[in-house]
C-alpha cells in the first residue's frame, strides 16, 4: 500500500473516530439517554364502557345504531348492526322501516312472511317496511353480523 493511501485511510479512520465521540459527548450534554422503566402500578381503568352497546329489540336479536340522519326531504335513514349469537334463533320483530342488509360475518336463514332466504358473507338481502322477520343462526360456534340500512318516512 502506498503511502499516501495509508495517511488518507488514517485521516478518514480519526475523522470517523472523532465524529462519533462528539456525537456520543454532545448526546449526554443534552440528557439525551435511554427511557425511563415504565411505572410499577397499572393505569386506572376508564368508567366509560361501550359508547354504544348492543340492546336487545328482540329474543336474541341485538342492534345498535351506527348513524342516523333525517334527509330534508321528509326521510329518515338509520345504519344499524344486528348481531345474533350461535345457535340461537331470534323472536319475530318488525323494524321501523325498510331495509337492505348486508352480511358481514356468519351465515343463517331469514324467514320473513312466507319467505325463507339462506345467507352467508357477503351477502345481502332485503325486509320490506311492515313485515314481520326472524333470523335462524344454524353454527354453533359463531355469530351473526349484519349490517342494515333502514329508511323511513318521517
Amino acid at each position: 500500500m502506498s503511502v499516501s493511501r495509508r495517511s488518507s485511510m488514517l485521516v478518514a479512520v480519526l475523522i470517523l473516530v472523532c465524529t462519533v465521540s462528539l456525537g456520543l459527548a454532545r448526546g449526554r450534554h443534552k440528557g439525551i439517554g435511554l427511557l425511563p422503566p415504565p411505572p410499577k402500578t397499572n393505569p386506572p381503568v376508564s368508567k366509560n364502557g361501550v359508547q354504544d352497546p348492543h340492546q336487545e329489540i328482540a329474543s336474541g336479536l341485538y342492534s345498535r345504531t351506527l348513524f342516523e340522519t333525517d334527509t330534508g326531504t321528509g326521510y329518515h335513514l338509520e345504519v344499524r348492526e344486528f348481531v345474533v349469537r350461535p345457535g340461537e334463533r331470534t323472536g319475530e320483530v318488525n323494524l321501523a322501516g325498510g331495509a337492505i342488509c348486508e352480511t358481514l360475518y356468519g351465515s343463517g336463514v331469514l324467514t320473513a312472511g312466507s319467505r325463507r332466504e339462506e345467507f352467508k358473507i357477503g351477502s345481502n338481502f332485503s325486509i320490506p317496511q311492515g313485515e314481520k322477520f326472524s333470523i335462524e343462526n344454524a353454527s354453533k360456534d359463531a355469530p351473526i353480523f349484519l349490517r342494515a340500512h333502514l329508511v323511513y318516512v318521517k
